[in-house]
């Protein structure tokens, strides 16, 4: 019973925590370490560790895995994405976890980094290691294993640059702004003077 009462209590200081900062937090498996910002949506049946970071304004939806990750701002994550998942080496004699005494740090060696408003679509595997430049799209069950520039739109297993959002020069105005870095109100008032600059 002591177990349970503990255990309890512990689940309700989380909860609590989350709320505080403004957070809307349904998964029980988010580590409180991992919430660095505010207004980040994190729906049931995702798993985030400890050694990840997510900041403000990011969505990640329904059992989405994630490990070893910088999330930045405003990012939106479809449901039933992997995100940075043990990769077992190929150079050692055996492929097993088992055989190794540090399993975990042989198995997420590199970190992967989802910069700010990237939009990664439902059923996306992105391999350890990767970055997702800002503003990028990864289309629905792509397998992504290079990294991905600013404003392209990837698909595709192995995912490839389907093509960019914006020419050039307009990925360069909005590079510029850096909008992202602001709360919400601010944000919107530079997204809109970016569109109208169109």
């Amino acid at each position: 019973m002591y177990a349970f009462l503990k255990k309890h209590t512990e689940e309700q200081k989380r909860i609590q925590y989350f709320k505080k900062q403004s957070n809307n937090i349904h998964a029980d498996d988010v580590d409180i370490k991992a919430v660095k910002g505010h207004n980040i949506t994190i729906l049931k049946g995702s798993y985030v560790c400890e050694n990840s970071s997510i900041d403000s304004y990011t969505y990640i939806g329904f059992n989405t895995l994630i490990s070893k990750t910088i999330i930045g701002r405003y990012n939106s994550i479809a449901n039933n994405v992997n995100i940075g998942h043990g990769e077992h080496p190929l150079n050692l004699i055996s492929t097993s976890s088992f055989l190794n005494d540090t399993p975990y740090e042989v198995l997420t060696q590199k970190q992967c980094i989802v910069t700010h408003d990237v939009w990664i679509g439902s059923g996306a595997t992105i391999r350890r290691g990767i970055t997702l430049g800002i503003g990028c799209v990864v289309g629905g069950n792509a397998f992504v294993n290079k990294d991905v520039p600013p404003f392209a739109v990837v698909g595709g297993v192995p995912a490839k640059i389907l093509k960019y959002r914006f020419p050039q020069e307009k990925i360069d105005k909005i590079l510029a702004s850096s909008w992202w870095e602001k709360d919400v109100e601010q944000a919107k008032i530079i997204v809109k003077k970016l569109e109208e600059d169109n």
